[in-house]
Order: C-alpha cells, then structure tokens, then sequence
C-alpha cells in the first residue's frame, strides 16, 4: 500500500523539482505517516470486531438443565420484565434474539469450508424459529448471515412463548445505544 502511495507521488507530483530537499523529505514523511495511521486503523477496526464477535459468541451448551431458563442474561427476571411491560403499552417491542448454534466460532476463526457450514446452520437454526413463530406476525424481522442473531418486532405474547424456547440464548431490545 505505501508503495503505490509513493508511485501516485511520483507520477503526479509536478513541482518536485522545484522543491528543495528538506521540503521533499518533509512531503516524504508526512505521506508515510499518513499511509501508517490508515495501516492503524484498519488493524484496530478489525481487532475490535473480532474482540465483539467474540464477546458475543461465547459457546454454551446446547442443552439445559431442567431447572433453568433458556434465557441468559444479567438480570434477566428484571430486564425481560421490562421488556413485555413495554411490549403491553405500546404494542410491540423491537428485540434482538440471540439463537444457540452447537459449536459456533467467529467467521475469523474458521476456513472457507468450516464458514459455508456454519453459516448454513446459522441460517437453518433462524429458519427453525421463525416457523415456530409463524403464527405470531413478527414485524420488520431481519436475519444476520454471519451471527447467530435475529431481530424483530414482536408482540407479548410471541416473548412470553420465545422465553420457554431452549434454542433461544438470549432476548434483549433492540435499543440505539450513544456511541462510547
């Protein structure tokens, strides 16, 4: 990348011969610092969506004790609560649903093979819900390809019946969030 930067330089740069040296090394430096932030940022864009996807997809087992709910989050009572409250006063609740997909890794850490599998069962497992949902008329549903995720509008009664399913490992809003 630095060398094609230098090569455009070079070919369109007209008054280089009548700069003097010192202003040639400065133009020199500053394309090469320019050249290593854009280096920079692309590396820390790509380390931090890596670091997401892996703080989201953290493997948990596909089946469940029968004591517990399929439903995993801090505060989950409160919080789901919450949830069908907003969903009874205004009539739907935007949600993001979190799907259970035995072994899923982040796509970085997978070869070209492993990723068409596993993409087909991220996209099996969302099929799969949304029949079980059929009946409820979920709104605006919008399925990721990569994650195992799913968003979309829903009513009370479709959450109250999404918390008892077993494929499901999270149900949160789907809420703007300010920028950290």
């Amino acid at each position: 990348m630095t060398a094609f930067f230098f090569d455009v330089y070079n070919k369109f740069d007209l008054g280089q011969y009548l700069m003097t040296e010192r202003e040639k090394i400065m133009k020199t430096l500053l394309l090469l610092l320019v050249t290593l932030s854009l280096g920079f940022v692309s590396f820390t864009n790509f380390h931090a969506e890596h670091s997401t996807a892996q703080a989201l997809n953290q493997n948990l087992p596909a089946r469940l004790p029968a004591n517990e709910s399929p439903i995993e989050q801090d505060d989950s009572p409160k919080s789901f609560d919450r949830l069908i409250e907003k969903a009874k006063n205004s009539g739907t609740v935007r949600v993001i649903i979190g799907l259970r997909v035995a072994n899923y890794k982040p796509e970085g850490e997978l070869n070209a093979r492993q990723l068409k599998k596993q993409r087909a069962k991220i996209k099996r497992a969302q099929n799969a819900l949304l029949n079980r949902l059929k009946s409820f008329r979920l709104k605006e549903v919008k399925k990721f390809d990569n994650i195992p995720f799913i968003s979309a509008e829903v009513g009370v009664d479709a959450l109250t019946r999404m918390q008892k399913f077993k494929e499901i490992k999270s149900i949160q809003e789907d809420e703007a969030v300010a920028p950290m």
